[in-house]
């Protein structure tokens, strides 16, 4: 699982802690160690790229980096109007994630145009 899968867990996780639906904190805090790990590997991808990288590459990872934050940004938003759904995040969430992943899409196109 990326980022993005692990922040919507992890959102997920949280919302049904605040809705009382479930007071697993080990939980919580297993989706929160997951997405540290995966978040330590983007930050070392764009590391090295930005050590090495052609700067249209570095530009595009350090793109997908900050979609990466502005998800990370939205981890303990609630349910839109109070009502949990286990389907639909909220639409902050849902938004911060569509980015995240039209970036990345950037970021891929752009490294089969070098390649």
């Amino acid at each position: 699982m990326g980022c993005r899968a692990r922040l919507l867990a992890l959102n997920l996780v949280h919302r049904r802690v605040a809705e009382g639906l479930t007071s697993n904190e080990e939980l919580l805090d297993e989706h929160l160690e997951q997405y540290r790990q995966v978040r330590a590997k983007l930050r070392q991808v764009v590391a090295l790229l930005r050590l090495n990288g052609p700067d249209a590459l570095v530009e595009a990872a350090l793109r997908v980096r900050e979609a990466e934050r502005a998800l990370r940004a939205t981890r303990f938003t609630c349910d839109d109007g109070g009502r949990f759904n286990a389907d639909v995040p909220p639409q902050a969430v849902l938004d911060a994630a569509h980015a995240l992943e039209a970036v990345t899409h950037e970021f891929a196109a752009t490294a089969r145009k070098l390649a």
